[in-house]
């Protein structure tokens, strides 16, 4: 993002950040990065869609993966419920500001979805969404509901098969 000042933003919450035409267009080169403010958390719910597929934040989160279909979403291309997983991004986020929900949504560092799923992970964890912590630094992921309650708590730190 091209800044007209010297100050910088503190902190930016990045939902599903686009991808499309901000990375497959040779002509655009601007996008969201870590260095837009001090610390840039975002949550990727639909990459290689309508999501970057790349780490652009101090903290990006990959709740099931970060790619579609999330769970409760079905894969349809071109239609409205095409568009459920890029916007579960936003209805995750909503959720981490409600105190409606017990649960928070607890993340874990790893360095792929894979290996996640695998258990194998590193020791950082951190809360996704509004309450993320600005210490937090790299990749994490997480395992949500299908539908809301979305948060899993700590339960959603071990993948299970659903």
């Amino acid at each position: 993002m091209e800044q007209n000042h010297t100050d910088i933003f503190s902190e930016i919450s990045a939902l599903d950040p686009a991808f499309p035409l901000f990375y497959l267009n040779a002509g655009i080169i601007k996008h969201l990065s870590k260095d837009d403010a001090e610390f840039v958390d975002v949550i990727h719910t639909d990459a290689w869609h309508y999501g970057a597929p790349f780490s652009t934040g101090t903290a990006d989160f990959w709740p099931n993966g970060g790619t579609a279909p999330q769970p409760g979403c079905q894969n349809e291309m071109l239609n409205p419920i095409d568009l459920c997983s890029h916007q579960r991004s936003w209805w995750f986020w909503a959720e981490s500001v409600s105190d409606r929900f017990p649960e928070k949504f607890n993340a874990v560092a790893a360095e792929n979805w894979i290996l996640f799923m695998l258990n194998v992970k590193k020791p950082d964890k951190a809360v996704m969404g509004h309450y993320c912590p600005t210490t937090a630094r790299g990749n994490y992921y997480l395992q949500t509901n299908g539908e809301t309650p979305f948060a899993r708590g700590e339960k959603g730190l071990t993948y299970m098969y659903m």
